[in-house]
């Protein structure tokens, strides 16, 4: 997909519309019939071609049997769609329509489109098999490459009437179509680049359901003898009810702008008169649907409708004056209009096809120490059968990893590497067929652990209790670089306290709670971040109060102080404050550097993923990312990527050895790694058994703890042999003390244990 020409597509159910993004501009695409960039979404056979558009709705009357139009919404369904005496499948009529808008844009631009962005609905969610549907109808239609977008996705990047919105506001998108109704919460970002917070759609609310209460009301005020016309068999019915169809769509749009509309439905039938209040009774239950879609929503996404900048309307539906009075009344939000509602979804979308570049995909950064397997098969092909050992298990020498069948119908015993290993993951199934030389698994050799000073602390034989600190629930646990305080998180607060003694020091009240804490270079000051509000706050300890405030605009997941405590480093959540994740596309985490005596942004660092935790290094120079699955190391002046490494699921924490040689990291798959920060490869892995909630290192980086939900286990760094077990109901945070002598565990309860002596000392006895 580098190149980024491509033909957009507002497929609608009464509607359609398209566009030819090309060299930088946007051509909307006329229809030659009628001069408009609106073409009816209809279909006629005459003969054996299919008419499109227009020349569809000038010959219907003429063989209503031959017509269809709204044919959208018979996507999925078994039925076919019968056109005088053939029959097609929906998505057959989606690529005749499609056809239509290649060639007029082939037309215009001089030679073959081969990308199509289509739009569809956001009740076509994944899975849903109307996306496949519509992808292969665009295949169908000779596009090698299609692209689908949800319609109220595409609809938050249109245009706008008056001034545009403003990076960081949030906008509710009210997609009120021909065939559905769309519904999207955004977050606007710098240069029209904008955040999906999330969507929710109707798929049996839309322009036509209006169309369907207008007529059921002419059939009924019309008198016996109209209803019964109305009602006819063969064609003579067919026609009449066509009719109705384009004379209620008539009398809805002229109520936009008018208070009554009198008119006749044929010359012979009694006047049909109606005005706009009548027409808000009628169509009020739909539009209390929109907006209980929209409240629920907003409920999903947790967002108050009162931090709504705006509601953003936009489809042809909305343009009635009864949508705007029942959001304004419903929501207390005010409305705004896209530049032009009908076509807001193809000009959203026509600004998404514009920035190919934004979603291209540089390749995963390298893991050193994961080496490709691949074997030299007889024959040249093989069907993998089983295979022996599962990912995460370690291997000797030569040890039996999986059995074979070539074309010969010989079985073949795929070895290890001649030294021993960890098997990391399998590229190719048990059923698999594979070629020679193809990649089927990836191992990780295992590694020399790097030398230590030897004159460390020593483990006592059982960790005792040194400390109890009365918490209601602790978390976020941290020590002062001189281990003179503790600080924890409890329940909504930060407590500071005597490391050695217990007694309270200090306790802080961010309003937004706390989702990450850490200490000053000094011990003298606190930093919390909010889990509601985004805030950044620094607390003078002395006093407990608060020396500074910044909002991040997003939710943070972990901070960093660098030790000159000059900057202030945060990983945070892809979504707005007061929003919480929900599915969607493109969603990146931020990772910012903030100046820690003034609050201002100092950098961003570029990210392809979200990020959970985070670590400085000892010299400042080096930062540690993990999120999901992968580790980053980053040089942190320049924001250049050192290296990567991987686990098998969401990294949960990471940390530093003293001499910032070694990086340690923890993951949700169990494990907990070492790795060299030379040169990124691995140097000892450890499995706790359940996912590692939360993992330390010790300062001499000799000891490695992990924790679960009821266990710590203390590891030996260099050879990951496990050392030292202790029971902790729920531990939620761990941390060193910089003495090295001592573990803090914060959970649903919080204690600091003794572990280690100094060598020399006499030998510990438990308490």
């Amino acid at each position: 997909m580098g190149d980024a020409t491509a033909l957009v597509v507002d497929f609608g159910t009464s509607a359609s519309s398209a566009a030819l993004v090309a060299g930088g501009q946007v051509r909307l695409l006329k229809e030659p019939s009628s001069g408009l960039y609106s073409w009816p979404s209809a279909v006629s056979l005459e003969g054996d071609r299919l008419l499109v558009g227009t020349a569809a709705e000038r010959r219907k009357r003429a063989e209503p049997g031959a017509y269809r139009g709204e044919f959208k919404r018979d996507l999925g369904q078994a039925l076919p769609v019968p056109l005088g005496e053939r029959t097609y499948a929906p998505e057959e009529l989606v690529a005749a329509v499609l056809n239509v808008f290649r060639d007029r844009a082939a037309e215009l631009h001089g030679e073959p489109v081969h990308r199509l962005l289509l739009t569809v609905p956001a009740s076509y969610g994944e899975g849903d098999p109307r996306r496949a549907l519509m992808v292969a109808a665009g295949e169908a239609a000779g596009f090698p490459e299609v692209q689908l977008v949800a319609e109220p996705v595409a609809a938050a990047f249109a245009p706008v009437a008056g001034a545009g919105f403003a990076a960081g506001q949030v906008v509710l998108v009210y997609d009120f179509g021909g065939g559905t109704f769309d519904a999207a919460v955004v977050r606007c970002g710098d240069d029209g680049v904008h955040e999906i917070i999330g969507h929710a759609a109707l798929d049996d609310c839309g322009g036509r359901d209006i169309d369907a209460l207008l007529a059921s009301h002419v059939r009924a005020s019309g008198g016996p003898a109209l209803a019964e016309t109305l009602t006819a068999d063969g064609l003579g019915g067919l026609r009449m009810r066509l009719q109705l169809a384009d004379f209620v769509r008539g009398v809805k749009h002229q109520l936009t702008d008018a208070q009554t509309v009198e008119d006749f439905v044929t010359p012979l039938a009694p006047p049909y008169r109606l005005d706009r209040p009548q027409l808000d009774t009628l169509v009020a239950p739909l539009l209390e649907r929109t907006v209980d879609c929209c409240r629920e929503l907003l409920r999903e996404c947790r967002v108050d409708p009162r931090g709504l900048t705006a509601v953003l309307l936009v489809g042809g539906t909305s343009r009635m004056p009864a949508v705007r009075e029942a959001v304004a009344e419903a929501l207390r939000v005010p409305a705004r209009w896209a530049e032009d509602p009908e076509l807001a979804v193809v000009q959203g979308a026509a600004a998404l096809a514009g920035r190919a570049g934004a979603r291209r995909l540089a390749p995963s950064p390298p893991v050193p120490d994961l080496v490709p397997l691949r074997w030299d098969l007889p024959g040249e092909m093989a069907t993998v059968l089983r295979w022996l050992a599962e990912p995460g298990t370690e291997y000797e020498p030569g040890a039996d990893l999986a059995v074979v069948r070539t074309r010969d119908g010989m079985l073949w015993t795929l070895t290890a590497p001649d030294e021993p290993g960890t098997l990391a993951a399998i590229h190719a199934p048990a059923g698999t067929s594979a070629v020679a030389g193809d990649w089927l698994a990836t191992v990780a050799p295992t590694r020399e652990p790097a030398p230590v000073a030897p004159d460390l602390p020593e483990l006592i034989e059982e960790p005792r209790r040194a400390l109890s600190i009365e918490v209601r629930f602790g978390d976020h646990a941290a020590f002062s670089s001189d281990g003179r305080w503790f600080a924890v998180e409890d329940v909504y607060d930060g407590c500071v306290w005597d490391a050695t003694s217990g007694t309270l020091r200090t306790r802080v009240k961010p309003k937004g709670g706390i989702d990450a804490l850490a200490f000053s270079p000094d011990g003298e000051r606190l930093v919390t971040a909010g889990n509601d509000d985004g805030r950044i706050i620094i607390w003078e300890l002395a006093a407990g109060e608060r020396l500074l405030r910044f909002d991040t605009g997003t939710r943070v997941k972990d901070l960093a102080l660098s030790p000159d405590g000059r900057w202030i480093v945060t990983a945070c959540d892809p979504v707005h404050t007061g929003l919480w994740p929900s599915p969607g596309p493109d969603r990146h985490g931020k990772l910012t550097i903030w100046d820690a005596g003034t609050g201002a942004r100092h950098r961003d660092l570029p990210l392809d993923g979200v990020v959970k935790c985070l670590a400085i290094s000892p010299d400042g120079t080096r930062l540690a990312t993990g999120g999901d699955r992968f580790g980053t190391l980053w040089d942190l002046d320049t924001g250049k990527r050192l290296f990567g490494v991987q686990h098998k699921s969401q990294l949960t924490a990471v940390a530093f050895s003293s001499d910032g040689t070694r990086l340690a990291t923890a993951s949700w798959d169990s494990t907990a790694a070492l790795w060299d920060t030379a040169t990124g490869q691995r140097l000892v892995q450890v499995r706790h058994g359940k996912g590692v909630s939360s993992m330390a290192l010790s300062p001499s980086g000799r000891w490695l703890a992990t924790a679960n939900d009821k266990q710590v286990r203390l590891w030996d760094a260099l050879t990951g042999a496990l050392l030292r077990t202790i029971e902790a109901a729920n531990p939620r945070s761990i941390a060193f003390h910089p003495d090295g002598l001592r573990l803090a565990i914060a959970g649903s309860k919080t204690r600091i244990w003794q572990i280690a002596s100094e060598p020399g000392d006499p030998p510990e006895h438990p308490a």
